[in-house]
């Protein structure tokens, strides 16, 4: 069929809408609108119709309609972490401090998928524009290295670390960005000068992670040569090394920008050793599960249980399980919840905390919500 007043079949209106909306032209709303009013429309479409009539509606910036548009699209049965993106993004455009909410949800429901890095991206939207930027950063960090070839998740990281005046940080990410970009440029641009920073940054680097291996080896009395880790654990005697504590020191430090897994690490150990919880777990448990929050809490990529196990003899039952007990201890710092309380509803407040605890466990919602044991 080539004209639009020939006949209104569904499965034509499917087609003619899609191609629209591919092409972003306006006119797709009409067609979305005319195929929910078709009665041939079968009801499996329904609820990918309402959520692409709602994009329409986004993109002409009527978001009170498109939020209702969504909402409609859950109730048909539409993808709930979908339909939580987009209203993340419609209470974005509209400045409501609240689109945090959506989004965290949003982002726990995609977790390991091709979705999440571009999800974790609008969240760190929303966090910037509540002035958090450390928390903003270090999702941005997280989703880089989900999706290192991402232009869109590069460019959102280099402004941020631009706001934050990080300029050496910035200069190198946009390096990345270029060097990406101009892989589908023709041959004659590939030869661009950029800004070279490779007798920066790493250097920077390096140093700040032995200065913070030093620190916990003084804070923890291990005293080894620099650099030398190989079988720290069996090499040092257990009254002055505890033990599963160097595994975890150089499995974090041998990460990419390991500072901040670093620092949360010397922190959970520190308070962890100190109310003398590894009198209640083991060293190999209590270590096994600090990497398990630091690397969460930093929002990085995670280390996989089969990997912890083969380093610390854990299983992860017995990681979660203590986890558990450590959150209810101690606030790990994945995002600022002390400032957070005064920006939200207690409603609001209390489904973020929620969802950080997803995300610190590894859990689904539904999980969540059942009793654990905890020990």
């Amino acid at each position: 069929m080539t004209h639009d007043n020939v006949v209104d079949s569904a499965a034509w209106l499917l087609e003619r809408a899609e191609a629209l909306t591919a092409r972003r032209d306006p006119a797709a709303e009409t067609y979305w609108r005319r195929l929910l009013a078709d009665n041939q429309l079968e009801e499996r479409t329904r609820p990918h119709a309402l959520t692409q009539l709602g994009v329409c509606l986004f993109r002409r910036d009527a978001f009170g309609e498109a939020r209702q548009t969504f909402e409609a699209a859950r109730e048909a049965g539409a993808s709930e972490s979908f339909i939580d993106y987009a209203l993340g993004h419609c209470a974005l455009s509209t400045h409501d401090r609240a689109a945090i909410v959506p989004l965290l949800r949003a982002v726990v429901g995609v977790r390991g998928t091709s979705d999440e890095p571009e999800y974790m991206r609008t969240l760190s939207v929303a966090l910037r524009d509540l002035g958090f930027h450390d928390a903003a950063l270090a999702i941005l960090k997280g989703a880089a290295e989900r999706a290192p070839n991402q232009p869109a998740i590069l460019e959102a990281l280099g402004l941020q670390y631009e706001r934050m005046k990080n300029w050496v940080e910035a200069i190198r990410v946009r390096d990345q960005l270029i060097e990406l970009l101009k892989r589908n440029l023709p041959v004659q641009f590939r030869h661009e000068v950029v800004l070279d920073t490779t007798e920066i940054a790493p250097q920077k680097a390096e140093k700040d992670v032995r200065v913070i291996n030093e620190t916990l080896r003084r804070a923890f009395m291990v005293v080894l040569p620099d650099d030398d880790f190989q079988e720290a654990d069996g090499a040092l005697s257990l009254t002055t090394h505890p033990a599963g504590l160097h595994t975890l020191v150089t499995s974090l430090a041998s990460r990419d920008e390991p500072e901040p897994l670093l620092l949360c690490a010397q922190r959970l150990w520190a308070l962890s050793r100190h109310d003398r919880l590894d009198e209640h777990v083991s060293p190999y448990v209590l270590a096994a599960t600090i990497q398990w929050l630091a690397e969460r809490a930093t929002w990085r990529l995670p280390t996989s249980s089969m990997v912890l196990k083969a380093s610390y003899g854990v299983e992860e039952e017995q990681i979660k399980a203590s986890a558990r007990w450590l959150l209810s201890r101690y606030d790990v710092g994945t995002l600022p919840l002390n400032k957070l309380r005064g920006v939200l509803s207690k409603a609001e407040f209390e489904e973020v905390s929620r969802l950080l605890q997803a995300v610190m466990l590894d859990l689904e919602l539904a999980e969540l919500d059942g009793p654990k044991m905890l020990i």
